[in-house]
């Protein structure tokens, strides 16, 4: 299909905007491949599927820029890395905010058309910068086939031409990040770096050495040998600054993986392999007993509500869809936000006799945690007492101090396969709560001992989706979670079984904050750092 046919395609499919040209200009002393001549003098921009997980932007003429130039800031240190690099023939031409992807055309002679996908973390690195198309008609004849639903080079039968570099060594051998190069980065300033909030130009980096992606993938990587395995595991700890603890089963709910067992900062991580799975709800795969039914249906009558019990679900649960998801290294355990820990000693609590009676008062009560609300908690261990300080913080801060460690937040979609693995029931085990047999959160008498039957850790090693006052922090464009709500339907008397729908991988996520007021609560808002293997 010709360029101007394309994009006449494209005008007319729902969800698909081009921006054309009042008058078109003459950029033919710039030597661009015809197809990409033709679209920049006479169209301002094209839209791909906005509405989208997937949707991505074509750029204008006016911002058609070298991919170096946009990536990194003037006067950063990679420049003197990057100087003769491959890279510096690559033009930006494509882009996505969220996820953060972008997409190069090359104008050297010898390359004139080649589109390579990009990420800042794999830019310009040798053997990491796939050519997903050889002209520019190619690159949008295939954006527009994938519907905004995925990326097309992420699909198992794509046929791709290699990498960038595979036929001439490219400068980066390594992955640098805001100007601090991979060789130079210790695990002990690895550490630093990640400790130091005043550091906020720089952010750990990784070296990359070789691991073959494609056996990181489910499929592949549960029928590799132990053996091979832990030399996964070895390279991953090498490459991400962990301290390898060994391998790990973990058997939960009619699956298994075994994987590799980290320490970072003192939080435990578990390598979990990515896959292609189906997530969202539209019918039972098992279906209510009688008492889920009768508890659900009790609260939709008193509620008025019109529909039936799988109308009611259908709404709250995300629509169905299948998803790709890149193997990770995740933290296993939620983290709190805003709390910071600070000595007991510290001149500004013994110096605090007010603070220091309160606390002796408690102590003497046999109370084993004193908060006062957002100011100051105090938490007794088997080692004394530890001292929390609330410092309050917004979701664009978490976002930026996790980024400088190295880590990011889990999306919607990868919270939902760390939680179910891709299940198809409502929860990872079944459709049903039995308070028979499990022992849930807020459920059952205050002296039961046992453990939380949700909160054990599941099939990747992770204790996750067990708590519906626990809002665990996503990765979006404005403060969303998923796994909790507050509380708000347990507050709201809304029986068992719904107030512990938000813990299912299906759930959709919850997103009601204005984007003005984005401060976290120390008391409800959690996270968990993840590291996206690419």
């Amino acid at each position: 299909m010709k360029i101007a046919e394309l994009i006449n395609n494209i005008e007319s499919k729902q969800g698909c905007e081009v921006i054309k040209r009042k008058q078109p200009i003459d950029i033919s002393e710039y030597g661009l491949p015809e197809d990409l001549n033709y679209y920049l003098s006479n169209y301002k921009g094209i839209k791909l599927f906005a509405d989208k997980p997937f949707g991505i932007n074509i750029v204008s003429f006016e911002d058609f820029k070298a991919t170096n130039k946009v990536l990194y800031p003037e006067g950063d240190a990679i420049w003197k890395e990057l100087e003769g690099d491959i890279s510096e023939s690559w033009y930006m031409i494509a882009k996505a905010e969220e996820p953060a992807q972008y997409i190069s055309i090359d104008l050297d002679e010898e390359r004139k058309g080649y589109c390579y996908n990009i990420f800042l973390e794999n830019h310009a690195v040798h053997g990491s910068s796939q050519i997903i198309a050889k002209s520019f008609t190619e690159l949008l004849s295939m954006l527009l086939k994938s519907g905004g639903e995925k990326w097309f080079w992420t699909e198992e039968d794509f046929e791709g031409y290699g990498a960038a570099c595979q036929n001439e060594p490219c400068q980066r051998n390594t992955i640098t990040l805001y100007g601090v190069p991979a060789w130079d980065v210790k695990p002990n300033m690895a550490e630093s770096i990640a400790g130091c909030p005043d550091k906020t130009s720089e952010i750990v980096t990784y070296k990359m050495t070789g691991l073959d992606h494609t056996i990181l993938n489910r499929s592949k990587y549960g029928v590799l040998p132990d053996s091979e395995k832990e030399e996964i595991m070895c390279n991953l700890a090498e490459n991400y600054f962990m301290s390898y603890k060994g391998l790990r089963s973990y058997d939960r709910w009619g699956r298994q993986t075994t994987t590799g067992l980290f320490e970072r900062e003192g939080k435990e991580f578990v390598f979990v392999p990515g896959d292609k799975i189906t997530i969202g709800w539209d019918a039972f795969a098992e279906g209510f007993d009688s008492f889920n039914y009768e508890d659900v249906q009790s609260i939709l009558s008193e509620c008025e509500y019109e529909g039936s019990v799988e109308s009611y679900l259908r709404e709250v649960m995300m629509p169905v869809k299948e998803v790709q998801v890149a193997p990770m290294l995740v933290c296993r355990n939620l983290q709190t936000v805003c709390w910071e820990p600070i000595p007991i000693d510290s001149p500004e609590i013994q110096g605090n006799k007010k603070l220091m009676s309160e606390l002796n008062e408690c102590e003497a009560r046999g109370c084993d945690e004193y908060t006062v609300h957002e100011q100051i908690k105090f938490v007794r261990g088997n080692d004394g007492w530890s001292v929390f300080l609330y410092r309050p913080m917004s979701y664009p801060d978490l976002k930026e101090q996790l980024a400088r460690q190295g880590f990011s937040l889990p999306t919607a979609d990868e919270w939902a396969y760390l939680c179910g693995g891709g299940c198809r029931t409502i929860f990872p085990f079944g459709d049903n709560l039995d308070l028979d047999t499990m022992h849930l959160c807020y459920i059952g008498e205050p002296g039961d001992k046992r453990p939380y039957y949700m909160k054990e850790p599941n099939f990747f090693g992770l204790s996750i989706g067990y708590d519906p006052y626990m809002d665990e922090l996503i990765d979006a464009k404005q403060k969303s979670n998923c796994g909790g709500d507050g509380g708000c339907n347990f507050c709201g008397g809304m029986g068992i079984v719904i107030p512990f729908l938000p813990c299912s991988p299906h759930y959709k996520p919850r997103s009601i904050y204005p984007e003005d007021n984005e401060e976290l609560n120390g008391d409800y808002d959690f996270y968990r750092p993840i590291i996206r293997i690419k």
